[in-house]
């Protein structure tokens, strides 16, 4: 009985760090490299400058099939301007490799383990794509649940990885909502979770 018990609670305790590590790459990651983005392509008419400026790479992206339709058709709307408000994490890393002046050559870009990163590297690619590669591990695991070893090492990452590119784009409260995730009731947390899902993400 007692192993029984044990067993729940070491379960309900995966589950709740699979939750708790993916609302903080979905809904703040997401938004760090909004703002990592909107600092070199800044929302409204350059925005639209910039997107048709780069219609060849974009159009590249898209036929490699880098770029959804659903993503393609954000930059290209049918009606109004396009807006990075509802740019995902995918297509935000890929905007942000090929028009926002970072070097699309560099090494990083390509690794999809961050065990090949060296902590000492520090720089906004690295940063960029260890939280990207975070968000794929999370999407290919085969069940919700994450071992609290693997979540430790995974927040870590992706805490340090944000908090280096929130502080060049000025968000000086990303620190405490990343704590709030970890630390918070995990009813509190479900509720966020519903939220968004509300939201479409």
């Amino acid at each position: 009985m007692a192993s029984s018990v044990a067993k729940d609670i070491d379960d309900k305790q995966k589950e709740q760090n699979y939750v708790r590590l993916n609302l903080v790459v979905v809904k703040l990651s997401t938004r760090v490299l909004k703002a990592r983005f909107d600092l070199t392509v800044p929302p409204g008419p350059q925005l639209h400058q910039e997107i048709n400026k780069f219609t060849k790479k974009i159009n590249n992206g898209r036929s490699k099939k880098l770029i959804s339709q659903k993503q393609y058709d954000l930059l290209f709307p049918k009606s109004g301007p396009p807006s990075s408000e509802k740019f995902d994490i995918t297509l935000l890393v890929y905007l942000l490799k090929h028009i926002c002046g970072l070097d699309g050559k560099c090494k990083w870009w390509a690794e999809k383990d961050n065990k090949n990163i060296p902590e000492t590297e520090v720089g906004e690619i690295a940063d960029i794509v260890r939280i990207r590669n975070v968000r794929n591990e999370i999407n290919h695991l085969q069940t919700a649940i994450m071992d609290q070893k693997d979540f430790e090492e995974k927040w870590d990452i992706t805490e340090k990885a944000m908090l280096r590119l929130g502080a060049v784009c000025n968000l000086s409260d990303l620190k405490n909502e990343i704590d709030t995730i970890k630390n918070q009731p995990f009813e509190k947390i479900k509720e966020k979770v519903i939220v968004m899902k509300s939201q479409g993400f």
